[in-house]
């Protein structure tokens, strides 16, 4: 079955379509959610809360657009809302990768190095607003381009790749000295 008839399906309560559909969708909204809340319960919990809110808003979709885009600008803005909510701690946990958790590195010192790599960027992706990170996680984490953004999060194309662009730039700044005293 299409997303659409699915969709229609869960519009008139059949549970079964709306699981369907969101099997299809649970790796970039766990994706977007891990991204952007920075460790594995807080995206858990999260994800909860996107599916919770598509199921509660499915009546509002219209059968005649795409799917996906509609799910994503609701996961949006459940982690927007989320982010508002949320207040800044400062005891973030070191999140493990699927990669890393499967395959031990002999390297212990590299996989170290690593992993403290992986929380200086979270660390750096949490200090940007919170619109600007939403925005730079759907572009660098599922891979969307920048006219998908637009389309999922109702932001003008422009200024999608303005604020991604400066999102970046803050990034790489946060970033560079660290890098540069790793290499001296």
């Amino acid at each position: 079955m299409t997303d659409s008839e699915l969709a229609k399906q869960a519009q008139k309560g059949d549970r079964e379509a709306f699981l369907s559909l969101l099997h299809r969708y649970h790796t970039p909204l766990y994706k977007l959610a891990y991204r952007f809340a920075g460790s594995v319960e807080r995206a858990e919990d999260l994800c909860q809360e996107i599916l919770i809110r598509a199921y509660v808003q499915i009546r509002k979709y219209d059968a005649k657009r795409p799917f996906q885009p509609w799910l994503m600008r609701v996961a949006s803005n459940v982690c927007l809302n989320w982010r508002e909510g949320e207040s800044r701690r400062h005891d973030r946990e070191l999140p493990l990768d699927d990669d890393l958790a499967a395959h031990a590195s002999e390297d212990v010192e590299r996989e170290v190095f690593d992993r403290m790599e992986r929380q200086e960027l979270i660390d750096a992706l949490a200090k940007l607003p919170t619109q600007v990170r939403l925005l730079v996680v759907m572009r660098f984490s599922l891979d969307l381009t920048f006219r998908e953004i637009s389309e999922q999060t109702g932001i003008k194309l422009p200024t999608v790749a303005f604020r991604i662009a400066k999102g970046v730039e803050a990034l790489r700044s946060a970033l560079t000295p660290n890098i540069e005293v790793r290499e001296q």
